[in-house]
Parts: C-alpha cells; structure tokens; sequence
C-alpha cells in the first residue's frame, strides 16, 4: 500500500513535512529523486517513460515552493490499459506556473483519461486535494496531520491510522523532525 502522510502547517517551524512509502509493482521502473536534466528546478522521483512515452512522478518540489504527490487509486476491475500515466499530472503541476487551484480547474476536463488517483498539490499559499474518484471538488487541506494512501484522504485503514498517530506524536514531542525516526514509523509491518 502507498502511503503518504503529511503535517501540513502543524509545525512551528515547517510549514510541511512529509513521510512517503511508494508500494509499486516491481517491474515498474523508476529512478530515485534528484533534478531533473530536462527541468533543473524540480526536484522529485521518476516514473521512467511507459508506452505512452510520458514520464511522470509519485512525489516532488519545485524550487518555487511547490509540492505534489500522488497515489493510484486501486481497483482492478476499472483499470483501463490505454490510460496515461498518472505520474505526468504531478509532473504538469510542477512545471506549470498555475496557483493551485487553477490549474485543477483547468487540468479537470482531462482528469478522465486516467486510471483512479489521488493528487495533492500545494505552494506556500496552500494545499489542495482531488481525487477523479470523489464527486467532490478539489479542496484546501486542512492544518494538521493527514495521510494518503491507495483509497481516498483520510480514509481510515489500520495502517494509515496508527502511522498518522505516530507521526503526529513525533512532530509534537521534537523540535527537529528526524528522518530517521520518520522512517522507522514507515517499517510498520503490522498487517
């Protein structure tokens, strides 16, 4: 399972902090983060081309303050092999010059040509969330600790609750978040 849990202004000395595992089938081939060569100013994980020929990715930044995640939504019998790649939408957001908002008002009428996602998006100014599962309209996330994984924000799975929990301990009882400590709560194994 994907899971991405984030504090959103729930640090006084963060605005974000993020902690990411990403499940994904081992064939898929990735390259870990670092700048990309075609877009020096965005720092994230990559989806190597698929047959679509579109690269994308699962977590990034931009050096203009912008941050994107995304999760598959999973549910088999609606997959559709011809759909583009879900990563390219965090990708598009990264290198856009859009605030937020606009650019999934705008990117809405296309959001059918993929397969199920969770997509969140932010700048300084705020985070978004939208699934093209929900009904719903994108919306502002809410200051706290939040998590993310294969099913919609929030969505209260096991693994999801006690991992958000710990986080949310962690960011309370330190001044410095420790990746090490972030880390060691993603080795849940409990099943």
């Amino acid at each position: 399972m994907c899971l991405i849990l984030f504090a959103w202004n729930s640090h006084p000395d963060y605005s974000l902090v993020v902690a990411a595992n990403r499940d994904e089938f081992y064939e898929r081939d990735t390259e870990g983060i670092s700048y990309w060569s075609e877009h020096p100013d965005i720092l994230a994980g990559r989806d190597r081309a698929d047959v679509l020929g579109s690269p994308g990715t699962w977590l990034g930044f931009s050096k203009a303050g912008k941050f994107a995640a995304l999760t598959n939504v999973r549910a088999p019998s609606e997959k559709n092999p011809d759909a583009r790649t879900r990563g390219e939408l965090s990708l598009m957001y990264l290198t856009s010059k859009d605030k937020t908002a606009s650019f999934v008002e705008q990117q809405s009428k296309r959001f059918s040509l993929y397969n199920g996602f969770n997509l969140l998006a932010g700048d300084r100014s705020g985070l978004w969330y939208y699934s093209n599962r929900l009904t719903a309209t994108p919306f502002k996330v809410a200051d706290g600790v939040s998590g993310l994984s294969n099913a919609t924000l929030n969505t209260p799975w096991p693994k999801l609750l006690r991992t958000q929990r710990r986080v949310s301990e962690h960011l309370t009882h330190t001044d410095t978040p420790s990746p090490a400590h972030l880390f060691e709560i993603f080795r849940d194994t409990v099943r």
